[in-house]
């Protein structure tokens, strides 16, 4: 079975999202643990694919805002609602993926060490992402950084901390041109989503955050952004 038969049988079986990223990379691991490369065709599912290539489809658009009135220190946080309304999409990966540890994360980014997630959300891996690169013919154009926090029964924090790209993409589009605002401590940021489960981008000290949340609240969520954005 090629690997490209063993992610179709993944994808194809019941999805225990705070497993998914982890089997993914498993299946998709070719040669070194430390070192795995992998190029696939996928259609959009119930999850999003953390390492992703090119897509074609149409965006979500907006349908309202909530403010958040329970702020201080002239911070202003808007949740910007967004409807399904999004078309299927052909999303083709090609990459590689590094593991690497907190300390190694945490001498590029110092900043990560103060983040604040809820007691029972655990580091489920990190990785370096390179993509393909077309000059040198190998996989040595760094994408980003994927962190990846769990906390039992389908609840995750997914962190990417992009280089050349202000929005990870993925197998939908969000389209925040027109979404207001949030200002914590003078960054702008755009925060969406509802029903527990949040997408917020913005850049901070020369940094680019594209983070996704399932299962916490509101209020969690920016104490997330508050223990980055200081």
């Amino acid at each position: 079975m090629n690997n490209e038969d063993k992610l179709n049988k993944v994808i194809t079986n019941d999805f225990d999202i705070n497993n998914n990223y982890t089997s993914i990379r498993k299946k998709m691991e070719r040669g070194n643990k430390m070192n795995k490369i992998f190029k696939y065709s996928l259609v959009p599912m119930a999850i999003v694919i953390t390492m992703t290539g090119v897509f074609l489809l149409n965006k979500k658009s907006i349908t309202n805002n909530v403010l958040d009135s329970n702020v201080k220190n002239n911070d202003v946080i808007i949740f910007n609602n967004i409807d399904n309304n999004f078309d299927n999409a052909k999303l083709d990966i090609d990459g590689r993926s590094e593991d690497i540890t907190t300390d190694d994360l945490y001498k590029i980014y110092p900043l990560l060490k103060d983040i604040v997630v809820p007691n029972d959300y655990n580091i489920n891996g990190i990785i370096k992402c390179y993509l393909f690169n077309e000059n040198t013919g190998k996989y040595d154009k760094l994408y980003g950084y994927n962190i990846i926090y769990s906390g039992g029964n389908n609840k995750y924090i997914d962190i990417f901390i992009l280089i050349d790209t202000t929005k990870r993409l993925r197998c939908f589009s969000i389209d925040t041109d027109e979404m207001k605002n949030s200002i914590v401590n003078n960054t702008n940021i755009k925060i969406m989503g509802g029903n527990k489960n949040y997408y917020a981008i913005f850049s901070y000290n020369n940094i680019n955050f594209d983070i996704e949340t399932a299962g916490i609240s509101e209020e969690e969520v920016i104490q997330l952004l508050k223990s980055i954005i200081k």
